[in-house]
């Protein structure tokens, strides 16, 4: 009696620990964040948020209308490892983030750095370059230093929503800023409405080379950062995918053949990258 008594406490006990563990299996696959990959790729198409402004980067092909660049061969490849097409979403720099938050775009792929502030808005990939920080004045302006901005008869351009606006001021006290759209400040350099633009250096090459000799930089770097791709803010299984996708170009030399492409230099990981 004892023995069968036994078995059948057995058998339940058995029974109640499966059923419980299939229970706990089933919330914990219920309990599974969510991603906005897996409807990007239910529905075939990433909407990528983008801000075409700077040439060699990310900018739009006047004749063909195609977006052409570094940013774009990166986020095409990533498309075509998924098997899926982009629709890019150009839009002003300062409505990039809630763009992606609010599901008017599923990622952000732009020339943005990765702070600490925009951690609290925004998820971020591991980085796709790093880069650092110069000036870009007239060729004949008398600046010769960065120290030479520090002046109250200087006017310093930065971008609209750039993390410059609250940089420059702590970096040259004395001189004054201008905050300009991002598309303007080349005019504005050659105007003279502003002295010198203060920017990503990843932002220079391009117009340097269409000015025909008007602008310049100053030869001095400050700063290491980084740039990465953005997602909705807690969307780790996106970033996760990201990630995994950078590390593999990185490995295999894609990467190092669309750097070139762009920026005409060998690439190699080291603390700047540099842009040019």
């Amino acid at each position: 009696m004892k023995k069968v008594l036994v078995l059948i406490l057995i058998v339940v006990f058995a029974f109640v620990l499966g059923n419980g563990n299939e229970q706990f299996a089933n919330k914990a696959f219920a309990d599974t964040p969510s991603s906005n990959l897996t409807k990007v790729l239910e529905k075939g198409v990433l909407v990528v948020g983008c801000s075409p402004v700077i040439e060699g980067v990310c900018f739009q092909d006047p004749q063909s209308g195609e977006f052409i660049g570094m940013i774009p061969d990166l986020i095409n490849g990533y498309a075509n490892s998924l098997g899926i097409k982009i629709r890019w979403e150009p839009l002003e720099w300062s409505t990039l983030i809630a763009a992606a938050n609010t599901g008017k775009v599923d990622m952000i792929a732009a020339h943005m750095t990765m702070t600490i502030q925009r951690t609290a808005n925004i998820t971020f990939s591991a980085p796709w370059i790093t880069d650092c920080s110069m000036a870009c004045v007239r060729t004949d302006s008398p600046f010769k230093t960065l120290a030479d901005l520090n002046h109250p008869d200087v006017k310093i351009g930065s971008g609209e929503g750039s993390s410059y606006n609250e940089l420059i001021p702590q970096l040259f006290p004395k001189a004054q800023l201008v905050i300009l759209p991002t598309t303007a400040w080349q005019d504005a350099l050659k105007t003279g409405r502003i002295d010198a633009m203060y920017d990503d250096s990843i932002s220079f090459p391009g117009p340097i080379a269409r000015s025909k000799g008007k602008l310049r930089l100053i030869n001095e770097r400050q700063g290491a950062f980084l740039y990465g791709f953005g997602v909705p803010l807690g969307d780790t299984i996106f970033k996760d995918s990201l990630d995994v996708y950078l590390a593999t170009i990185k490995t295999d030399g894609t990467y190092g053949n669309i750097y070139k492409k762009w920026f005409g230099l060998d690439w190699s990981p080291n603390a700047y990258g540099s842009s040019f």
